[in-house]
């Protein structure tokens, strides 16, 4: 339940609190016991922690069993928590409040209850690295788990979970298979639908995508039709679309410097720059550095290489800069490095075949077929060892769904040489 370490005496008082009052030399025996059947591991200075492995059946039996209300009432009464003069909730620290929201959830409490605890968790810094419902619900994910939250909370957390996916290729596959589940029930202008739209663009499954958010009349439904136009080399219409979904969704916000994120902003954005008319440059100009003054979160890395791009193209950087810059460790960030590398005609990217072999390996286990198609495409144009498979694999990729070879989008040219 807490879902962090704890140290001997913390867990004697919770031990306490459940009316559990064992002499310390038993305690340390048990402990002892425990550490024996690897049910529990030592965090360090930080304490001892349940297997993780075992987390999510642990709790499934004691929810089964009754013991969890009991466990969560002992929580509760060693971890109190205070009101201010408002009525938010005071949180001792970020991983009580995600402590109290996993309680909340797995009980099947409803928005009235779930709403204040998951804004108090995200009111701390913590949660801007990583959405609390993510660490709640997908550490690890589990069918299991979705089905004990209550059914009016499913959608709106399965929405978070999908696009968090992307950056966590791991998860992707059965994240996927539970949201495609639920969504066959949600109505047209769910957001599930909307980020299950935008993982389909991810997955290479352009048609899929349209048919999940042709419906929908806001500007996300809007945007991500549009992507799908640049993706299918309707490059015109597209890079319309994507103009007036901006507009639209600064309407619909009322917020000016209103903007898409994720991997499909990404690609819009790549569009963008590829135009050679003056008002789509100006506007990847704008969008650029409305994302690149952004604080800091898993986005960044993309922004920073398409920003360094775009002065490059206008020859106030130069191009070899780039390829001093240290490679990023996750796939997004490695995809649009690479394409980058290809466009710039940069000789290092021939240093970084295994890494690059290692992230196809990543995309395609996620069932990320349109970066499987560029990273293969990139391995087969550097034309070393193997290089005929990766070949095959790509244009396979692009035959089947319909996908652009996204290493032919730029080609250097004016400043950039």
């Amino acid at each position: 339940i807490a879902g962090e370490p704890m140290g001997p005496q913390r867990i004697l008082e919770h031990l306490r609190a459940l009316g559990v009052a064992l002499p310390i030399a038993q305690w340390v025996d048990e402990l002892a016991r425990l550490h024996e059947r690897r049910l529990v591991v030592e965090m360090g200075e930080r304490g001892t922690a349940i297997a993780p492995e075992l987390s999510w059946p642990v709790l499934d039996a004691a929810l089964d069993d009754g013991l969890f209300d009991s466990v969560a009432a002992a929580y509760g009464q060693v971890s109190t928590v205070r009101r201010d003069w408002q009525g938010n909730l005071m949180l001792r620290s970020y991983r009580q409040g995600l402590a109290l929201l996993r309680i909340a959830l797995l009980t099947g409490q409803e928005h009235d209850v779930v709403s204040p605890l998951l804004d108090a968790c995200q009111r701390c810094h913590e949660a801007s690295y990583l959405h609390p419902l993510v660490d709640v619900c997908a550490r690890p994910f589990a069918p299991g788990m979705m089905v004990r939250i209550h059914p009016r909370l499913r959608e709106g957390i399965l929405h978070v979970l999908v696009m968090h996916a992307r950056s966590e290729p791991q998860l992707a596959p059965a994240v996927r298979d539970y949201a495609e589940r639920l969504v066959a029930r949600s109505s047209p202008e769910s957001p599930l639908r909307r980020s299950l739209g935008e993982h389909y663009i991810l997955c290479g499954r352009l048609d899929d995508a349209l048919s999940l958010v042709n419906e929908t009349g806001d500007s996300p439904g809007l945007f991500l039709r549009s992507v799908v136009q640049v993706l299918r080399d309707d490059l015109d219409s597209g890079l319309a679309g994507i103009d007036a979904s901006l507009k639209q969704l600064r309407r619909e916000t009322g917020k000016r410097k209103a903007t898409f994120d994720g991997h499909c902003a990404h690609i819009a954005v790549a569009a963008l720059l590829r135009s050679s008319d003056p008002a789509y440059r100006k506007l990847a100009d704008a969008w650029l550095e409305i994302e690149t003054r952004a604080v800091q979160r898993p986005d960044n890395a993309v922004w920073f290489q398409l920003g360094m791009l775009h002065e490059i193209q206008r020859g106030t950087v130069d191009a070899a800069l780039f390829g001093t810059r240290s490679w990023e460790m996750s796939l997004e960030p490695t995809v649009f490095r690479a394409l980058i590398h290809h466009w710039l005609a940069l000789p290092a990217l021939d240093s970084q075949r295994g890494r690059l072999e290692d992230m196809l390996l990543q995309s395609e286990a996620a069932g990320f077929d349109l970066w499987s198609a560029q990273l293969a495409g990139v391995l087969a144009q550097m034309g070393q060892a193997g290089y005929l498979v990766h070949e095959a694999r790509a244009s396979e990729l692009r035959r089947r769904h319909r996908l652009p070879d996204l290493a032919g989008w730029c080609t250097r040219e004016g400043p950039w040489g």
